[in-house]
């Protein structure tokens, strides 16, 4: 009977060692995921701080925000493909 437990006993925690090795991939792979995203986040409220200043310089004043997201929707796709 003491064998059968202690069986049962190394499988389990053979079980377990293998979730938690699961579960650390999946949250590191998440992380990577979030860590792209917010990176790529950042890059594209750059750009559009960029593109402010640009035609801040230029105009003198700001520019029309509409217009500003067309050129920075456009220069984003153009730059992802």
């Amino acid at each position: 009977m003491t064998l059968i437990w202690g069986t049962v006993a190394v499988k389990v925690a053979a079980e377990r060692v293998a979730a938690v090795d699961a579960v650390i991939r999946e949250n590191s792979n998440l992380s990577r995921a979030l860590q792209e995203h917010t990176s790529r986040t950042v890059n594209a409220v750059d750009q559009v701080l960029l593109d402010v200043k640009l035609a801040y310089e230029r105009n003198g004043r700001a520019p029309d925000p509409q217009a500003l997201l067309r050129i920075s929707v456009i220069a984003a796709r153009s730059s992802t493909w």
